[in-house]
C-alpha cells in the first residue's frame, strides 16, 4: 500500500488484488462471470481497502458511450484522491491524456467479459513517483448482463499531496489474470453486495474472528 505525505508504504502480507482475483475466479466457476449478488465482502475483508466496485452506466439518448462509475472504493483508493469517490466516473483515477485508452480497455470488460489488468504510474515529472496496479473483473446482473465489475487498485510508493492520478504503462485483457488461482468451483447464489452502501460494524465473524461483519441496513 501507500504511505501518506512522505511515509513509505509497502504493506506486508498477501497481495489484495490477488485475493480479489482468486475470489472472483472461485465464484465464477465455469461461467463467464459471477453475479454481483454473490459477492460477500467478508470473504475479501483483508483486501477491502484496495477494492473497487463499478457499474457500466447507461448510454445517453444520443448513443454516447456509457461512462462507468464507481459504486464503492476502498479507503486506500480514496486516500490517493483525497476524497470520497462514490458516484464519480472511474476515469477520475486516470490522467486526462490516457483516459481514451483507459475507456477502451474498460469497454471490453462489459462487452466481452474480459479481465482487465493494468500497470500504472504517476505522470512523468510528478513527484513523488507512485507505481500502481489495477484489475477489473466482470460481474453479471440478475438478467445475466455484464453491467458491473469488481476489482481493485493498489499503489506503492510515497503518497504526496492528493489527488494522485495515473497513466497506463501497460494494459492487457485476457480470460485469466497472471495470479495463482484456485480450482474453479461453481457456487450457488447468496446474498452479498447490494445497491445500498454497506454499513461496517467492527464485529467478529463467528467462523473467522479476524474478519469484520459487513451489515447492510435497510
Amino acid at each position: 500500500m501507500i504511505g501518506t505525505h512522505g511515509t513509505t508504504g509497502d504493506a506486508p502480507g498477501a497481495d489484495p488484488l490477488a485475493a480479489i482475483a482468486a475470489y472472483w475466479q472461485d465464484l465464477r466457476g465455469t461461467r463467464q462471470a459471477p453475479r454481483r449478488s454473490e459477492i460477500d465482502p467478508r470473504a475479501i475483508a483483508d483486501a477491502l481497502a484496495c477494492a473497487l466496485l463499478i457499474e457500466q452506466g447507461a448510454a445517453d439518448d444520443d448513443g454516447t458511450q456509457p461512462v462507468p462509475r464507481i459504486r464503492l472504493a476502498g479507503r486506500h483508493i480514496c486516500a490517493l484522491m483525497g476524497m470520497e469517490l462514490r458516484g464519480m466516473p472511474v476515469h477520475a483515477l486516470i490522467a486526462t491524456p490516457d483516459r481514451p485508452r483507459f475507456a477502451a480497455a474498460i469497454a471490453r470488460v462489459f462487452a466481452a467479459g474480459a479481465a482487465l489488468d493494468l500497470a500504472l504510474c504517476t505522470p512523468p515529472g510528478e513527484s513523488p513517483r507512485l507505481t500502481a496496479r489495477m484489475i477489473l473483473l466482470p460481474l453479471a446482473d440478475d438478467q445475466g448482463g455484464l453491467t458491473r465489475a469488481i476489482g481493485g487498485l493498489r499503489a506503492q510508493g510515497l503518497t504526496g499531496a492528493p489527488p494522485r492520478r495515473f497513466v497506463l504503462t501497460g494494459a492487457g485483457t485476457a480470460g485469466n489474470l497472471p495470479f495463482p488461482l484456485p480450482a474453479a468451483a461453481q457456487r450457488p447464489a447468496r446474498p452479498g453486495f447490494h445497491e445500498r452502501v454497506p454499513v461496517f460494524e467492527a464485529r467478529a465473524h463467528p467462523r473467522a474472528p479476524h474478519l469484520r461483519l459487513v451489515k447492510t441496513d435497510s
